[in-house]
C-alpha cells in the first residue's frame, strides 16, 4: 500500500485534474514539487484524508485553491507557492487545525487574509508573500503563538499593524514590506523579544520609529527605508547591539545622528541615505570597525569628515555625497585598503587630495566631483582596479594623471571645468576599455585620442582634423568635440559609427560637404554641425536618419542649394535650426506631413515660396522666418500671404510694379524739368500725354505709356518716358526703343 509518493524535480508534464486522487486514498505523503504540472487543484483531492504532507509547490498549476481543501484535517504542510493559482484564500483552510506549514507565496491570490487563519494555532510558518492580496492584517493574529515566520510582504494589504501582534513571542522573522500599511508601529511591538528580522519596508506612511524599538535587543536586521515617517531616531538605538543590518533610508528623518549608534559595533550595512539629518557625523563612527557599507549620502550634514574613519578597516563603500560637508579630505584616507566605492561628490570640501589615496588598490569608483578641491593629482599612479573617476567642477590644475589606466579597466573618467593644461595623456589613448571620456572646459591642447567609446571633449583647444580612426568605432554612442579649432573636412568613415546616438561638432572649423555616407548612422538622435564652415548642398542621403529625434542644427554655415526634400522622411525630428546660409528654392511639400515639429528657424537664406501649414511653423516668431527671398503663406507670421488665384496674383504684382515704375519715371522726368528751367531760365512744356488709363499698343503686345517733355532753349529737347510691360523686362527694353525712335 503506497503511503509516501515523491517524484520532485523530474520533469513531468500533464495536467493535474486528469491525477486519480482515489487511487491513493491511503496516502501520507504527496510531494509533486518541481515539475511542470498545469491545470487546476481539483476537489476530488479531499478523499486524500490521510494526508499530512502536501506538496504542490513550483509548478504551472492555475485557476482556485477548492474549498474542499478544508477536509484535508490531518494536514501539517501544505505548500502551492511558485505557481499561478488565483481567486482568494478559501475560508475553509481555518479548518486545518494541526497545520504547521502554510505556504502560498507567489501567486495571484486576491482578496483579504481570511480571519479563519487565526483558528491555525499550530503554525510556525506563514508565507503569503508576493500576491496580490488586500485588505486589513486580521485583528487576531496574535492567537498564532507558535508563529516563528510570518511573511506578508508584497502584496496590497492596508490599514496598521494589529496591537495583537504583541503576543508572536517565538516570532522571529516579521516580514510586512511593500504594503500599503499606513499609522504608526505600536508600541507594543516591544513584545516580539525573539524577533531577529524585521522588514517593513516601502509602505504608505509610517509614523515615528517608537522608542520601544530598541527593546529588539535579539535584532539582527531593521529595515524601515521608505516609509515618509517624520521622526528622529530613537537616542537609545545603541541598545541593539545585535544589529547587522540597519536601513533607515529614504524616510523623513531629522535631526542628528544618535552617539549611541556608535555602539553597534556588529554592524555591517548601515543606511540612513535620503533624509533630513543635519549636524555632525559623529566622531566615534570610527567605532563601527564591522562596518562594509555605509550610506549617508543626500542629508543635510555638515561639518567635516571624521577623521576616524580611516579605522574601518572593513569598509568597502562610503557614500556621502549631497551633504553640506566642508574642510578636507582626511590624510589618511588611504588606509581603509578594502575601500572599493568612495563618493564625496557635492559638498564644500576644499584643499587637495591626500596622496594615500593612491593606496586604495582596490578602488573601482572614485567621485569627488562639484567641490571646491585644488592642487594637482599627477601623484595618481596605482589605482590599479579604478573602473570610474569623477573629478569635474572642481579647481585641480596641472597636468592629468599620468597613469590612470594601468590595468586597462578604466570605462569612465570625467574631470571638465577644472584647469588642467597641457596633452592627454598616452594611458588614456591607449585605454581599450574607456568608454567615456568628458574633459571639456579645460586648458588641454592635443590631438584626439582615438581608441574609446564615449568622448567628451568639448570646450577645449583641440586642433587638427578628426582622425579617421575615431569614426570607426561602432561601438562609440556619444561624441561631443564642440567649441574647438578643428579643422579640415568630415572624412566618410564617419558612416561606420552605426550606433552612434549623439553627435556634436558645432563651433569649429570643419569645411567642404558633409559625407552622404552619415546616412549610414541609423540610430542617430542628436545632430549639430553649427557654427561651422561647411559649404555645398545637403545630401540627400540625412533624410535616412529616421531615429533622429532631439535635434538638427546647421546653422551657421554656408551651405547652398535647395533643401533636400528626404528631409520630410525624419519622422520624430522635433527641432530643426537651418537658419544663416545660402538655402534657396521653396520648402520641400514633404515637410506638411512633419507634424513632430516643435521649433524650427529658416531664417536668414534665400528661400521662397509658400511654408508649410504644419504648427511649428505656425507657431514660428517673425525672427525665425524673416530675411528670404519671398516666403509667404497663412500664418500671420510677418510674410505676405499667398494668393491661391494666379491671375489675380499677376494682376496684383503689375499693379505694384506699375504705381512703383510711374513714381520713379515721373521722379526723373521732374528732375528732367527742373534741371532745365533752373539752367536756361524757361518754363517746361508738355506736347504730348497719353492721359491716365490709356495705353498704346505695340507690335509685340507691349503696353506703354509716354509722356514727352521738351523746352525751345537752342531747339533742345529732353524725352522722359514711362511705361508699363506687362509680359517681360525684354519687352519692356524693346518698348523703350520704340518710343525713343518715334518720338
Amino acid at each position: 500500500m503506497l503511503r509516501v509518493l515523491i517524484v520532485t524535480g523530474f520533469g513531468l508534464e500533464g495536467e493535474l485534474h486528469n491525477f486519480n486522487f482515489s487511487s491513493f486514498s491511503n496516502i501520507v505523503s504527496l510531494d509533486l514539487s518541481e515539475n511542470k504540472l498545469f491545470g487546476t487543484v481539483t476537489s476530488q483531492i479531499s478523499v486524500l484524508t490521510k494526508l499530512t504532507h502536501l506538496d504542490l509547490s513550483f509548478n504551472k498549476l492555475s485557476g482556485d485553491i477548492p474549498p474542499e481543501i478544508g477536509f484535508l484535517t490531518s494536514l501539517l504542510y501544505l505548500d502551492l507557492s511558485e505557481n499561478q493559482i488565483s481567486g482568494s484564500i478559501p475560508q475553509e483552510t481555518g479548518n486545518l487545525y494541526l497545520l504547521t506549514d502554510l505556504m502560498l507565496y507567489m501567486n495571484n491570490l486576491t482578496g483579504s487574509i481570511p480571519t479563519s487563519i487565526c483558528n491555525l494555532t499550530s503554525l510556525t510558518i506563514l508565507s503569503i508573500h508576493e500576491n496580490q492580496l488586500s485588505g486589513i492584517i486580521p485583528r487576531d493574529i496574535g492567537r498564532l503563538r507558535s508563529l516563528t515566520i510570518l511573511d506578508l510582504a508584497v502584496n496590497n494589504i492596508t490599514g496598521s499593524i494589529p496591537t495583537s501582534i504583541s503576543s508572536l513571542t517565538n516570532l522571529e522573522h516579521l516580514s510586512i514590506f511593500e504594503n500599503n500599511l499606513s499609522d504608526i508601529i505600536p508600541l507594543e511591538i516591544s513584545g516580539l523579544r525573539s524577533l531577529i528580522n524585521f522588514y517593513l519596508h516601502k509602505n504608505n506612511r509610517i509614523g515615528s520609529f517608537p522608542a520601544s524599538l530598541t527593546n529588539l535587543t535579539r535584532l539582527n536586521t531593521l529595515n524601515l527605508h521608505d516609509n515618509q515617517p517624520s521622526s528622529t531616531i530613537p537616542r537609545d538605538i545603541g541598545k541593539l547591539s545585535s544589529l547587522t543590518n540597519l536601513d533607515l533610508a529614504s524616510n523623513n528623518i531629522y535631526g542628528s545622528l544618535p552617539t549611541s549608534m556608535c555602539n553597534l559595533t556588529n554592524l555591517d550595512y548601515l543606511s540612513v541615505f535620503e533624509n533630513n539629518l543635519s549636524d555632525i557625523i559623529p566622531r566615534e563612527i570610527g567605532r563601527l570597525r564591522s562596518l562594509t557599507s555605509f550610506y549617508l549620502y543626500k542629508n543635510r550634514l555638515n561639518g567635516s569628515i571624521p577623521a576616524s574613519l580611516i579605522n574601518l578597516s572593513s569598509l568597502e563603500t562610503l557614500l556621502l555625497f549631497e551633504n553640506q560637508l566642508s574642510g578636507t579630505i582626511p590624510q589618511d584616507i588611504g588606509r581603509p585598503n578594502s575601500l572599493m566605492t568612495l563618493d564625496f561628490s557635492t559638498n564644500k570640501l576644499s584643499g587637495s587630495i591626500p596622496a594615500s589615496i593612491d593606496n586604495l588598490r582596490n578602488l573601482t569608483h572614485l567621485s569627488l566631483f562639484q567641490n571646491e578641491l585644488t592642487g594637482s593629482l599627477e601623484f595618481i599612479n596605482n589605482l590599479t582596479q579604478l573602473k570610474v573617476m569623477y573629478l569635474n567642477e572642481n579647481h585641480f590644475s596641472g597636468y592629468l594623471p599620468q597613469n590612470l589606466c594601468p590595468s586597462g579597466t578604466l570605462e569612465v573618467f570625467v574631470a571638465h571645468d577644472n584647469h588642467f593644461r597641457g596633452p592627454i595623456p598616452r594611458s588614456l589613448r591607449n585605454c581599450t576599455s574607456l568608454r567615456n571620456l568628458g574633459l571639456e572646459n579645460n586648458e588641454l591642447v592635443d590631438n584626439i585620442i582615438e581608441n574609446l567609446g564615449e568622448l567628451y571633449l568639448s570646450s577645449n583647444n583641440l586642433v587638427g582634423e578628426i582622425p579617421d580612426e575615431l569614426l570607426k568605432l561602432p561601438s562609440l554612442i556619444e561624441l561631443d568635440l564642440s567649441n574647438n579649432q578643428l579643422f579640415g573636412p568630415l572624412s566618410s568613415a564617419i558612416g561606420m559609427l552605426s550606433n552612434l546616438k549623439y553627435l556634436d561638432f558645432s563651433t569649429n572649423n570643419l569645411i567642404k560637404s558633409i559625407p552622404k555616407q552619415l546616412g549610414e548612422c541609423s540610430n542617430l538622435l542628436y545632430f549639430n554641425l553649427r557654427t561651422n564652415n561647411f559649404n555645398e548642398s545637403i545630401p540627400p542621403q540625412i533624410g535616412n536618419l529616421d531615429s533622429l529625434q532631439m535635434l538638427l542644427d546647421l546653422t551657421y554655415n554656408e551651405f547652398s542649394g535647395e533643401i533636400p526634400s528626404d528631409f520630410g522622411k525624419l519622422s520624430k525630428l522635433e527641432h530643426l535650426n537651418l537658419c544663416h546660409n545660402q538655402f534657396s528654392g521653396s520648402i520641400p511639400s514633404s515637410f506638411d506631413q512633419r507634424l513632430s515639429l516643435t521649433t524650427v528657424d529658416i531664417s536668414y537664406n534665400e528661400l521662397s515660396g509658400p511654408v508649410p501649414n504644419i504648427k511649428a511653423f505656425k507657431d514660428a516668431p517673425v525672427d525665425a522666418l524673416k530675411n528670404n527671398n519671398g516666403l509667404c503663406g497663412n500664418i500671420s507670421r510677418g510674410i505676405k500671404p499667398c494668393n491661391t488665384n494666379p491671375t489675380t496674383e499677376v494682376e496684383e504684382d503689375v499693379q505694384e510694379d506699375t504705381n512703383e515704375r510711374i513714381l520713379f519715371y515721373g521722379v526723373i522726368a521732374l528732375g528732367f524739368g527742373v534741371g532745365f528751367v533752373g539752367a536756361c531760365g524757361h518754363h517746361i512744356c508738355i506736347t504730348s500725354i497719353v492721359p491716365h488709363g490709356i495705353r498704346g499698343q505695340e507690335d509685340d503686345g507691349t503696353c506703354c505709356l509716354v509722356m514727352q517733355t521738351m523746352t525751345e532753349a537752342d531747339g533742345q529737347r529732353a524725352l522722359v518716358i514711362a511705361f508699363l510691360d506687362l509680359v517681360s523686362v525684354e519687352a519692356m527694353e524693346k518698348t523703350r526703343r520704340n518710343v525713343e525712335k518715334r518720338y
